[in-house]
């Protein structure tokens, strides 16, 4: 007489194959999201998570459902001190180049980097794509007089 015992995972999970016996059986996550509103319930519902207030002070709290997809939630706190700090050199920026806008053809963008000494240099881009561009590299030497090497080096290390 053959037996058969059925096994249903709990909503959200699937069995895990490759980590499961016979004797015991493992659930994994089933990571499936269809828009941003999914990746932020599944990082900050019901989780500590740091967010950035009116004063411009990252702060943290645990998030509720009727604001887990709001754009300055964040896992960490570093991660929004980053954006801050990217705020920040994109107005100094704003400010030094007046209404000048980098061309991406011409070779004339300049933007601030980590070298490989792990401080910053000057760069020239033909192509300004995902940079804080400068009309000329005074202007860009000036930011960092403005904002501290540090404070340029958080606004350029974002993913924590």
């Amino acid at each position: 007489m053959e037996k058969e015992i059925k096994i249903e995972a709990p909503k959200g999970y699937e069995i895990d194959k490759e980590n499961s016996t016979l004797e015991c059986i493992r659930f994994k996550e089933v990571k499936s999201v269809k828009n941003y509103d999914d990746v932020a319930e599944k990082l900050f519902l019901n989780k500590k998570t740091y967010y950035i207030d009116d004063e411009a002070e990252t702060e943290s709290t645990e998030a509720y459902i009727d604001w887990v997809s709001l754009a300055n939630n964040s896992t960490t706190k570093e991660q929004l001190e980053s954006i801050l700090a990217l705020n920040k050199l994109c107005n100094v920026a704003k400010y030094l180049n007046g209404d000048w806008l980098p061309e991406d053809s011409a070779g004339n963008n300049y933007y601030l980097d980590i070298n490989s000494k792990n401080s910053l240099d000057v760069f020239n881009a033909y192509c300004a794509s995902g940079h804080v561009c400068f009309k000329h590299p005074e202007l860009a030497k000036q930011a960092i007089e403005i904002l501290g090497e540090e404070e340029i080096k958080k606004a350029l290390t974002l993913n924590h």
